[in-house]
C-alpha cells in the first residue's frame, strides 16, 4: 500500500530543510555561534540535531513506519558495498579517540569528542533517514529508479546550502555543494541495495565525526589518517559508479 505521508517527501524535505536553517540562524545571530568557532559550534548544532531527531522519530511512528523508510530486513552481502568505507573512516575514527585517551589531554577534550561523536551519531540518522529514507522511498512511489535517486541526491544537496545562515562562507559553497550531490549519488544506490539505514548511518557518522572531533583534539598520525583521507574520495567514486551499474541492470525491480 502507498504511504500517503512519504508520497509528500518534496514537502518533508522543505520543512526539514527549513527547520535547519530556522536553527543555524538561530545559533549564528542569536548564540553569536559559527563555523569558525569549532568548539562551541559543535554544542550549538547538537542542541538543534536533537530537536530535528525528535520531530523525525514523530513523524515515522506516527505517520508511516521505519520498514517504509528504509529500515528493512538488511542484505549483509550487499553490506560489501560499504566495507571499504567503514573501514578508511573506522581508522580516523580510531585513530582520533586514541588521541582523545592520550595522557595529559583534558577532560574537557574527551567530552568534546564524545560529543562530537554523538552529534555525528544524530545527523547520521537524520539525514540518512530523511533524504536516502523518506524522499528516496516516497520519489519511487512517483518516478523511476534514477529520477528518484537523482531527487535524492539533489535534495540533499539543497539541504547543506543552509549553511551559510550558521556562518559558512558563500566562497566555499560551491565545492561544499558539489561535495554532498555526489555524497548523495553514491549513498541513495547503496540504501536500496542493503534495503537498511544503519550501516550508511554508520558510515555517515564516522566521516562527519573525522571533522567534528578534531576542533577538540590534535592528530599526530598524519600519514595514517592523510592516507584514509585519501582513499575516501577514490572508493566514493569508483564504488557509486560500480553500484549505478548494477542498479542500471536491475532496475525494474525498483519500478514504481
Amino acid at each position: 500500500m502507498k504511504n500517503p505521508s512519504i508520497q509528500n517527501y518534496a514537502a518533508l524535505a522543505f520543512i526539514y530543510t527549513l527547520l535547519q536553517g530556522v536553527g543555524m540562524a538561530i545559533m549564528h545571530w542569536g548564540w553569536n555561534i559559527n563555523y569558525a568557532i569549532g568548539q562551541r559550534f559543535v554544542y550549538g548544532v547538537l542542541v538543534v540535531e536533537i530537536i530535528v531527531a525528535i520531530l523525525i522519530v514523530f513523524f515515522v511512528t506516527r505517520y508511516a513506519s521505519w520498514r517504509e523508510v528504509g529500515y528493512d530486513k538488511i542484505s549483509w552481502v550487499n553490506t560489501l558495498w560499504v566495507l571499504p568505507f567503514l573501514i578508511a573512516s573506522g581508522i580516523i575514527t580510531v585513530t582520533i579517540f586514541r588521541a582523545a585517551l592520550q595522557p595529559g589531554v583534558a577532560f574537557s577534550a574527551l567530552v568534546g569528542v564524545m560529543a562530537a561523536a554523538l552529534l555525528a551519531l544524530i545527523v547520521g540518522f537524520c539525514e540518512e533517514t530523511m533524504f536516502r529514507g523518506i524522499v528516496l522511498r516516497g520519489a519511487l512511489l512517483r518516478h523511476g529508479l534514477f529520477v528518484s535517486i537523482l531527487i535524492s541526491a539533489v535534495a540533499f544537496m539543497l539541504l547543506h546550502v543552509v549553511n551559510v545562515l550558521g556562518g559558512n562562507p558563500l566562497s566555499d559553497m560551491p565545492s561544499h555543494l558539489s561535495s554532498q550531490i555526489w555524497y548523495g549519488l553514491l549513498m541513495a544506490p547503496l540504501a536500496l541495495k542493503i534495503r537498511n539505514l544503519i550501516p550508511l548511518i554508520l558510515v555517515h557518522a564516522m566521516w562527519d565525526f573525522s571533522s567534528l572531533a578534531t576542533n577538540f583534539v590534535e592528530i599526530n598520525d598524519g600519514g595514517l589518517i592523510n592516507g584514509a583521507f585519501v582513499a575516501g574520495p577514490l572508493l566514493h567514486y569508483g564504488i557509486m559508479i560500480a553500484i549505478l551499474l548494477v542498479l542500471l541492470f536491475e532496475r525494474k525491480r525498483y519500478a514504481s
